[in-house]
């Protein structure tokens, strides 16, 4: 359940592990997006995001028999 006193973002922050690096894609109420990054080399930010891609394809998808 989200505290009253955090807005969503902030509760999301509250439970994220300890990192070594972050990616973060913000949407203003705008529509307007735009991506924070530890990681400073393009390629390695796209690996990442691909990375994460690939395990949201496979959320609540059924596993191979």
């Amino acid at each position: 359940m989200i505290n009253m006193q955090m807005n969503k973002v902030e509760f999301l922050f509250s439970e994220i592990p300890p990192s070594e690096e972050a990616i973060v894609i913000c949407f203003a109420d705008d529509g307007m997006m735009s991506l924070h990054s530890t990681i400073s080399k393009g390629p390695d930010i796209l690996w990442a995001l691909e990375l994460a891609k690939a395990q949201v394809l496979e959320m609540g998808q059924p596993e191979d028999a």
